[in-house]
């Protein structure tokens, strides 16, 4: 796949607004009208297509409840959450792997037999293999969906994009592709912020407390 092809697709979402969900509603009830009254079965009586109708358009409403969107401040404050969240997982797994090796490099030192060491060395290579295959798997599996939903929900919600925020999209797909893989937590939390502040840019005095 190309490096800019999801970022092309992109452009072309539709917010996800109340004002979108209504109307994409009103038009499929609109459309389904004709076919859900004159249903074979239905169309026999004037109670059955009203009943039909009735039924269809609860079933629309329910779909529009489901589909009705959070605010962009709650959706901006789960996008942080989700990047801080990638930020501590992966320093404590850093911390975990460090204090791993320094162990074994321990048990290394203190063997004294050349074949005590090769197991120790065995055991270590087994630890970090394991400990890679938990990583790729919390990855692929928990942060990077999250990840993909969080940013595209965004970028629906973006009434217009600038020249800045379309380079951004052609720069962070291979983070959200999942072609940097797990060494790309620190990058994709940073580009999560980054897609929230555009969503839900801070308060001018906040900004200023930070970096005046």
């Amino acid at each position: 796949m190309a490096p800019w092809s999801s970022s092309r697709h992109n452009f072309f979402l539709l917010p996800k607004n109340p004002v979108v969900i209504v109307v994409s509603l009103l038009l499929v009830f609109a459309l389904l009208f004709h076919p859900v009254r004159n249903l074979w079965w239905i169309e026999r009586t004037r109670a059955r297509r009203m009943a039909a109708l009735a039924i269809f358009a609860v079933l629309l409403m329910t779909l529009g409840t489901l589909m009705w969107p959070n605010s962009n401040k709650q959706l901006c404050s789960d996008t942080n959450a989700l990047a801080e969240r990638m930020r501590n997982f992966n320093r404590e797994r850093q911390l975990q792997l460090n204090e791993a090796e320094n162990q074994f490099n321990t048990k290394l030192d203190a063997g004294k037999t050349e074949e005590e060491k090769v197991k120790i060395g065995q055991q270590k290579n087994e630890f970090f293999d394991q400990w890679l295959d938990r990583s790729d798997s919390d990855w692929d599996n928990i942060f990077l969906p999250k990840a993909q939903n969080l940013r595209k929900e965004i970028i629906s919600r973006l009434a217009t994009q600038s020249k800045d925020q379309k380079d951004q999209l052609m720069v962070d797909d291979v983070l959200f592709d999942g072609a940097a893989g797990r060494g790309a937590f620190e990058d994709t939390a940073d580009a999560l912020d980054s897609w929230a502040s555009k969503l839900c840019p801070w308060p001018v005095f906040y900004r200023c407390y930070l970096w005046c």
